[in-house]
Protein backbone atom coordinates (compact mmCIF):
# COMPACT_ATOMS: atom_id res chain seq x y z
CA UNK A 1 0.00 0.00 0.00
CA UNK A 2 1.36 3.38 -0.87
CA UNK A 3 2.13 5.36 2.19
CA UNK A 4 -0.93 7.32 3.16
CA UNK A 5 -0.74 10.85 4.14
CA UNK A 6 -1.56 13.24 6.75
CA UNK A 7 -2.46 16.80 8.10
CA UNK A 8 -4.38 19.45 11.39
CA UNK A 9 -7.45 20.91 12.80
CA UNK A 10 -7.70 24.64 13.01
CA UNK A 11 -7.08 24.57 16.76
CA UNK A 12 -4.54 27.37 16.61
CA UNK A 13 -1.01 26.15 17.09
CA UNK A 14 -0.28 29.61 18.24
CA UNK A 15 2.51 31.22 16.40
CA UNK A 16 3.83 34.73 16.39
CA UNK A 17 4.74 37.05 13.59
CA UNK A 18 4.75 40.80 13.15
CA UNK A 19 3.10 42.63 16.06
CA UNK A 20 0.74 45.50 15.55
CA UNK A 21 0.67 46.82 19.09
CA UNK A 22 -1.86 49.22 20.50
CA UNK A 23 -0.63 52.67 21.39
CA UNK A 24 1.16 52.28 24.72
CA UNK A 25 -0.78 53.56 27.70
CA UNK A 26 0.93 53.63 31.08
CA UNK A 27 -0.62 50.78 33.10
CA UNK A 28 -0.91 53.07 36.12
CA UNK A 29 -3.50 55.08 34.19
CA UNK A 30 -5.84 52.10 34.35
CA UNK A 31 -5.77 51.81 38.14
CA UNK A 32 -7.46 48.41 38.23
CA UNK A 33 -7.58 45.96 35.34
CA UNK A 34 -10.29 43.29 35.26
CA UNK A 35 -11.36 44.33 38.73
CA UNK A 36 -8.02 43.69 40.45
CA UNK A 37 -5.18 45.94 41.46
CA UNK A 38 -2.56 46.27 38.76
CA UNK A 39 0.45 46.61 41.03
CA UNK A 40 2.84 47.03 38.11
CA UNK A 41 2.33 43.43 37.03
CA UNK A 42 3.87 42.70 33.64
CA UNK A 43 4.40 39.30 32.04
CA UNK A 44 8.04 38.35 31.70
CA UNK A 45 10.11 35.35 30.72
CA UNK A 46 9.29 32.58 33.17
CA UNK A 47 5.79 33.89 33.94
CA UNK A 48 2.91 31.43 33.78
CA UNK A 49 -0.04 33.07 32.06
CA UNK A 50 -3.57 32.48 30.87
CA UNK A 51 -4.36 33.84 27.43
CA UNK A 52 -7.18 33.90 24.89
CA UNK A 53 -6.83 34.05 21.12
CA UNK A 54 -8.90 34.44 17.98
CA UNK A 55 -7.47 33.18 14.70
CA UNK A 56 -8.42 35.02 11.51
CA UNK A 57 -7.58 35.12 7.85
CA UNK A 58 -6.15 38.31 6.39
CA UNK A 59 -9.65 39.40 5.36
CA UNK A 60 -10.83 39.20 8.98
CA UNK A 61 -12.90 36.01 8.71
CA UNK A 62 -12.62 34.02 11.94
CA UNK A 63 -11.36 30.44 11.79
CA UNK A 64 -11.05 29.58 15.46
CA UNK A 65 -11.14 31.12 18.92
CA UNK A 66 -10.57 30.06 22.51
CA UNK A 67 -13.58 32.25 23.40
CA UNK A 68 -16.80 30.30 23.05
CA UNK A 69 -19.06 33.26 22.29
CA UNK A 70 -16.73 34.46 19.54
CA UNK A 71 -16.60 30.99 18.01
CA UNK A 72 -20.39 30.72 18.22
CA UNK A 73 -21.00 34.09 16.57
CA UNK A 74 -18.51 33.23 13.81
CA UNK A 75 -20.16 29.81 13.29
CA UNK A 76 -16.92 27.94 14.01
CA UNK A 77 -18.01 26.58 17.40
CA UNK A 78 -17.37 22.85 17.92
CA UNK A 79 -18.74 20.57 20.67
CA UNK A 80 -15.52 18.56 20.45
CA UNK A 81 -13.35 21.17 22.15
CA UNK A 82 -13.24 23.20 25.35
CA UNK A 83 -13.46 26.98 25.23
CA UNK A 84 -11.30 28.56 27.91
CA UNK A 85 -8.10 30.57 28.21
CA UNK A 86 -4.95 28.57 27.64
CA UNK A 87 -2.41 28.28 30.43
CA UNK A 88 1.29 28.12 29.56
CA UNK A 89 4.68 29.37 30.69
CA UNK A 90 6.60 32.03 28.81
CA UNK A 91 9.65 29.96 28.02
CA UNK A 92 11.21 28.03 25.19
CA UNK A 93 9.93 24.57 24.25
CA UNK A 94 6.57 25.06 25.93
CA UNK A 95 4.59 23.49 23.09
CA UNK A 96 3.93 26.76 21.30
CA UNK A 97 6.10 28.57 18.83
CA UNK A 98 8.72 30.70 20.46
CA UNK A 99 7.85 34.00 18.81
CA UNK A 100 4.23 33.72 19.83
CA UNK A 101 5.18 32.87 23.39
CA UNK A 102 7.50 35.82 23.80
CA UNK A 103 4.98 38.27 22.35
CA UNK A 104 3.36 38.26 25.81
CA UNK A 105 6.51 39.62 27.46
CA UNK A 106 5.80 43.15 28.69
CA UNK A 107 2.01 42.76 28.49
CA UNK A 108 -0.26 43.37 31.47
CA UNK A 109 -3.50 41.66 32.48
CA UNK A 110 -6.32 42.62 30.16
CA UNK A 111 -4.04 43.94 27.41
CA UNK A 112 -4.84 42.98 23.83
CA UNK A 113 -2.66 42.69 20.74
CA UNK A 114 -3.09 41.73 17.13
CA UNK A 115 -0.39 39.54 15.63
CA UNK A 116 -0.01 39.28 11.86
CA UNK A 117 1.84 36.27 10.48
CA UNK A 118 3.21 35.88 6.99
CA UNK A 119 3.04 32.36 5.53
CA UNK A 120 6.65 31.72 6.53
CA UNK A 121 5.94 32.89 10.07
CA UNK A 122 2.75 30.83 10.26
CA UNK A 123 2.22 27.44 8.63
CA UNK A 124 4.76 27.69 5.84
CA UNK A 125 4.51 27.97 2.09
CA UNK A 126 2.57 25.44 0.04
CA UNK A 127 4.80 22.55 -0.97
CA UNK A 128 3.85 20.73 -4.16
CA UNK A 129 5.75 17.65 -3.00
CA UNK A 130 3.11 17.27 -0.29
CA UNK A 131 0.41 16.63 -2.90
CA UNK A 132 0.48 12.95 -3.80
CA UNK A 133 -1.62 10.36 -5.60
CA UNK A 134 -2.90 7.22 -3.92
CA UNK A 135 -4.57 4.19 -5.45
CA UNK A 136 -8.21 3.80 -4.43
CA UNK A 137 -8.44 0.00 -4.42
CA UNK A 138 -6.62 -2.35 -2.06
CA UNK A 139 -6.79 -6.12 -1.71
CA UNK A 140 -6.19 -8.15 1.42
CA UNK A 141 -6.33 -11.76 2.57
CA UNK A 142 -9.34 -12.92 4.53
CA UNK A 143 -6.99 -15.13 6.57
CA UNK A 144 -4.89 -13.58 9.31
CA UNK A 145 -2.61 -15.11 11.95
CA UNK A 146 -3.02 -13.28 15.27
CA UNK A 147 -0.88 -13.83 18.40
CA UNK A 148 -2.72 -15.97 20.94
CA UNK A 149 -1.77 -13.42 23.58
CA UNK A 150 -4.23 -10.93 22.00
CA UNK A 151 -7.02 -13.14 23.35
CA UNK A 152 -5.47 -14.49 26.54
CA UNK A 153 -4.62 -10.99 27.79
CA UNK A 154 -8.33 -10.13 27.51
CA UNK A 155 -9.42 -13.45 29.09
CA UNK A 156 -11.08 -14.53 25.84
CA UNK A 157 -11.30 -18.31 25.48
CA UNK A 158 -10.92 -19.08 21.77
CA UNK A 159 -11.90 -22.41 20.26
CA UNK A 160 -11.83 -23.64 16.69
CA UNK A 161 -15.06 -22.58 14.90
CA UNK A 162 -15.82 -19.95 17.54
CA UNK A 163 -16.49 -16.35 16.49
CA UNK A 164 -14.52 -13.30 17.57
CA UNK A 165 -14.71 -9.61 16.73
CA UNK A 166 -11.32 -8.35 15.51
CA UNK A 167 -12.79 -4.88 14.89
CA UNK A 168 -16.13 -3.07 15.14
CA UNK A 169 -17.12 -3.73 11.52
CA UNK A 170 -17.14 -7.51 11.11
CA UNK A 171 -16.52 -10.77 12.93
CA UNK A 172 -14.08 -13.55 12.19
CA UNK A 173 -14.11 -17.33 12.55
CA UNK A 174 -11.34 -19.14 14.42
CA UNK A 175 -9.97 -21.57 11.85
CA UNK A 176 -6.97 -22.98 13.69
CA UNK A 177 -5.11 -22.62 16.99
CA UNK A 178 -1.39 -23.06 16.43
CA UNK A 179 0.02 -23.94 19.84
CA UNK A 180 3.57 -24.26 18.54
CA UNK A 181 3.73 -20.65 17.36
CA UNK A 182 1.12 -19.40 19.84
CA UNK A 183 -1.04 -18.04 17.03
CA UNK A 184 -4.70 -18.07 16.14
CA UNK A 185 -5.67 -18.26 12.45
CA UNK A 186 -8.75 -16.15 11.72
CA UNK A 187 -11.00 -15.97 8.67
CA UNK A 188 -12.57 -12.53 8.34
CA UNK A 189 -16.28 -12.45 7.53
CA UNK A 190 -16.89 -9.07 5.89
CA UNK A 191 -19.80 -8.37 3.54
CA UNK A 192 -19.77 -6.64 0.16
CA UNK A 193 -21.10 -3.09 0.39
CA UNK A 194 -19.99 -2.68 4.00
CA UNK A 195 -18.69 0.84 4.70
CA UNK A 196 -15.79 0.86 7.13
CA UNK A 197 -13.35 3.54 8.21
CA UNK A 198 -9.62 3.89 7.71
CA UNK A 199 -9.28 6.17 10.71
CA UNK A 200 -11.69 8.97 9.70
CA UNK A 201 -11.75 8.17 5.97
CA UNK A 202 -14.57 5.97 4.64
CA UNK A 203 -13.77 2.76 2.77
CA UNK A 204 -16.22 0.40 1.07
CA UNK A 205 -15.83 -3.38 0.80
CA UNK A 206 -16.48 -3.91 -2.93
CA UNK A 207 -15.63 -7.59 -3.38
CA UNK A 208 -15.29 -10.68 -1.19
CA UNK A 209 -14.01 -14.07 -2.43
CA UNK A 210 -13.16 -17.23 -0.52
CA UNK A 211 -9.59 -16.08 -0.05
CA UNK A 212 -9.49 -12.31 -0.43
CA UNK A 213 -11.40 -9.07 -0.03
CA UNK A 214 -11.15 -5.77 -1.89
CA UNK A 215 -11.83 -2.29 -0.52
CA UNK A 216 -12.14 1.15 -2.14
CA UNK A 217 -11.18 4.48 -0.59
CA UNK A 218 -14.19 6.82 -0.72
CA UNK A 219 -13.06 10.26 0.46
CA UNK A 220 -15.12 13.33 -0.42
CA UNK A 221 -13.38 16.00 -2.47
CA UNK A 222 -12.48 18.98 -0.32
CA UNK A 223 -12.93 17.14 2.97
CA UNK A 224 -10.11 16.70 5.49
CA UNK A 225 -9.32 13.42 7.27
CA UNK A 226 -7.11 12.36 10.17
CA UNK A 227 -4.66 9.63 9.21
CA UNK A 228 -1.31 8.34 10.54
CA UNK A 229 1.72 10.47 9.81
CA UNK A 230 3.97 8.42 7.49
CA UNK A 231 6.99 9.86 9.29
CA UNK A 232 5.61 8.97 12.74
CA UNK A 233 2.73 6.49 12.71
CA UNK A 234 2.05 7.16 16.40
CA UNK A 235 0.59 10.56 15.58
CA UNK A 236 -2.32 11.61 13.41
CA UNK A 237 -2.25 14.43 10.90
CA UNK A 238 -4.81 15.99 8.60
CA UNK A 239 -4.94 15.44 4.86
CA UNK A 240 -7.35 16.95 2.36
CA UNK A 241 -8.83 15.07 -0.59
CA UNK A 242 -8.15 17.27 -3.60
CA UNK A 243 -9.52 15.08 -6.39
CA UNK A 244 -11.16 11.65 -6.56
CA UNK A 245 -10.92 9.67 -9.80
CA UNK A 246 -12.01 6.12 -10.67
CA UNK A 247 -8.69 4.52 -9.75
CA UNK A 248 -6.79 7.31 -8.00
CA UNK A 249 -7.30 9.87 -5.27
CA UNK A 250 -5.08 12.93 -4.80
CA UNK A 251 -4.29 14.06 -1.26
CA UNK A 252 -2.81 17.30 0.02
CA UNK A 253 -1.02 17.12 3.35
CA UNK A 254 0.09 20.73 3.42
CA UNK A 255 -1.30 22.47 6.48
CA UNK A 256 -4.77 23.90 5.60
CA UNK A 257 -3.36 27.40 6.17
CA UNK A 258 -0.12 26.88 4.26
CA UNK A 259 0.63 29.83 2.00
CA UNK A 260 -1.79 32.13 3.83
CA UNK A 261 -1.23 35.28 5.87
CA UNK A 262 -3.15 34.95 9.12
CA UNK A 263 -3.80 37.05 12.20
CA UNK A 264 -4.29 36.37 15.89
CA UNK A 265 -6.05 38.65 18.32
CA UNK A 266 -4.51 37.76 21.68
CA UNK A 267 -5.48 38.76 25.21
CA UNK A 268 -3.39 38.32 28.32
CA UNK A 269 -6.13 37.19 30.69
CA UNK A 270 -4.13 36.58 33.85
CA UNK A 271 -0.57 36.38 35.10
CA UNK A 272 -0.57 33.39 37.44
CA UNK A 273 3.00 33.71 38.62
Amino acid sequence: MEKKITAIVLFAILIFGCIQQESPVPPAAFGAVNGSSFEGKFAKEGSIIQADYTLMLENGSILDSSIGSVALDAKVWSPERTYAPMTFPIKKDNGYLEKFTYSFVGMYEGQKKRITLSPKEAYGLENESKIISNQRYFEGSRYEAVPLSVFTEKNIDVQVNSTVWPNRYWNAAVVEIRTGSAEVLLRHNMQEGLVVGWYSMPETVVEVTNETYRVRLDPIEGESYSVPNPENTQELVKIRALKVENETVYFDYNHPLAGKTIMFDIVLVKILQ
